[in-house]
């Protein structure tokens, strides 16, 4: 019974030191220190249940308000000092044995040398760090601290070649993004890079081959681009040469339609010309021209009345139109020809000449980049015009063809004869060449966003159109051998306004 009484009387004694100790280690963040040692069974038995516990009061422990409270005195208390972090906090030997399960985490000597440093040391490495990521050099660990450092990790350590990607930046990364870009403009594949062995387990790779990619055929493109470059050459240039036939017959001058040009009969120096009718025959097919182009644009394309070939017709058909009016101002501020004739008779400054001829090349620049997307909507495939394909497509449907056009143009209106008009034919090869300040703005423009149906073009497919390269061959038959004899174009129109008298 004395025993028992001492043994009770002992632990009232002591309860409420421990309960001051647990309050003391609860403020300063220290072990619960619950875990005693005991001499009876059922001591260790409440010790083996409390040391599955501690690891929970710990976390506990972390998140308590008095924690937090003290948490910078005990930082700027340790830093002072020079001991660790103390966020892995050791417990009593006694108080629970060592899992096998745990793995121990090494702490190597750069880390702890790295806390306890301060001020120019640490800007010092700090420096040579962003030096070494800069130039790609690796980092200043030794081989023996890596592979201390290593050597308790549980993920499979990476090989050289790809630990040594990761670390190298600055002008190796440049160089890298540089050799990507030259092999995707060169078509070829990146380069299989071996790693060295190593004595991690290879895992081999699952790999899933994609379906290779239809080999994208853009020869139909250019062949269809190229012949209605052509014929819509041909029918801007008509209706450019119908409005000056028209404009003249209303001050009773006859003329001669030729593949070349249009012949006046009356001669040059005819006393039936006089300056305002010179400057409103030349100026009516210009005007004509660009009315015609903004019909074409506004009823035809934009409310999507035509596609495919037809849509590209019309697009070459616009393009033509506006530079018989815009290309026309500078090639005949050049040669002195066609829209130069009304620019020399109205006695402009050669001043406003060049500005006028800059402002409508710019606006020629501007109407093509923004007109990118009617281009791109004449495709019967989405694939084609996607980022990695559109400029290839552009070159195939817009700069190829105008290429081969135009010199097939220059071969078809190439003639012996002296015409009536001297430099005729370099005025029209200046406004072909024209052409250049819509086709090439095209190409940077990446913000566009063609409006196309991919359920509809999934099945479709494009090949040479048959009837265009017919009706091509014999509208330029007709062109060159008919007109070779010139058409005599005679009109007369009889106004006569009087009051009726009856």
């Amino acid at each position: 019974m004395d025993s028992s009484s001492n043994r009770h009387s002992s632990r009232s004694k002591y309860r409420l030191v421990r309960r001051i100790r647990r309050w003391f280690r609860k403020v300063t963040g220290q072990s619960s220190g619950n875990v005693h040692r005991s001499l009876s069974s059922e001591n260790t038995q409440v010790a083996g249940q409390q040391s599955v516990t501690s690891t929970k009061k710990q976390s506990n422990h972390k998140n308590s308000y008095f924690y937090k409270l003290f948490r910078p005195v005990r930082h700027w208390y340790r830093r002072q000092t020079g001991q660790g972090s103390g966020r892995v906090h050791s417990h009593r030997s006694g108080s629970h044995s060592p899992s096998t399960s745990q793995v121990p985490t090494p702490t190597s000597e750069s880390t702890g040398s790295r806390e306890r440093s301060q001020g120019i040391g640490r800007v010092i490495r700090r420096l040579g760090r962003r030096f070494r990521r800069f130039f790609g050099l690796g980092s200043s660990r030794s081989r023996s601290q890596r592979s201390s450092s290593r050597s308790f990790s549980t993920v499979p350590v990476p090989s050289r070649e790809r630990s040594r990607r990761q670390r190298a930046g600055g002008f190796s990364r440049s160089f890298r993004s540089i050799k990507r870009r030259l092999r995707k403009l060169s078509g070829k594949n990146e380069p299989i890079r071996r790693s060295s062995r190593s004595s991690a387990p290879i895992i081999q790779p699952i790999i899933v081959e994609k379906a290779k990619e239809a080999e994208l055929d853009y020869f139909p493109y250019f062949v269809n681009s190229t012949l209605m470059f052509m014929l819509a050459y041909l029918v801007a240039w008509l209706t450019h040469q119908f409005a000056v036939i028209v404009a003249a017959a209303f001050f009773h001058i006859d003329s001669v339609l030729f593949y070349y040009e249009v012949m006046f009969p009356c001669g040059v120096l005819s006393r039936l010309w006089t300056v305002s009718n010179i400057i409103l025959i030349t100026l009516t097919g210009p005007i004509v021209s660009l009315i015609t182009g903004m019909l074409y644009l506004e009823f035809v394309i934009r409310r999507k009345r035509a596609r495919g070939n037809m849509l590209m017709f019309f697009n070459w058909l616009v393009i033509h139109s506006f530079c018989m009016f815009f290309a026309a101002f500078v090639a005949g501020a050049i040669t002195w020809r066609g829209f130069g004739y009304a620019i020399n008779w109205s006695n402009l400054p050669i001043f406003v000449r060049i500005m006028v001829s800059a402002i409508f090349l710019f606006l020629l620049s501007l109407f093509g980049y923004y007109g990118t997307r009617f281009i791109l909507e004449t495709t019967n495939s989405i694939d084609r015009i996607r980022t990695k394909n559109r400029k290839i497509f552009l070159l195939n449907q817009t700069l190829l063809p105008w290429a081969f056009g135009t010199a097939l143009l220059a071969g078809i209106k190439y003639t012996s004869l002296k015409p009536q008009h001297n430099n005729i034919l370099a005025y029209d090869l200046i406004i072909i060449f024209g052409v250049l300040f819509m086709i090439v703005p095209q190409f940077f423009n990446k913000r566009v966003r063609p409006n196309l149906n991919e359920n509809k073009m999934k099945h479709t497919r494009t090949e040479i159109s048959i009837l265009a390269v017919a009706i091509t061959v014999l509208s330029f038959l007709v062109f060159r051998f008919v007109l070779d004899y010139g058409l005599h174009i005679l009109l007369h129109f009889s106004v006569n306004l009087s009051w009726w008298r009856g």
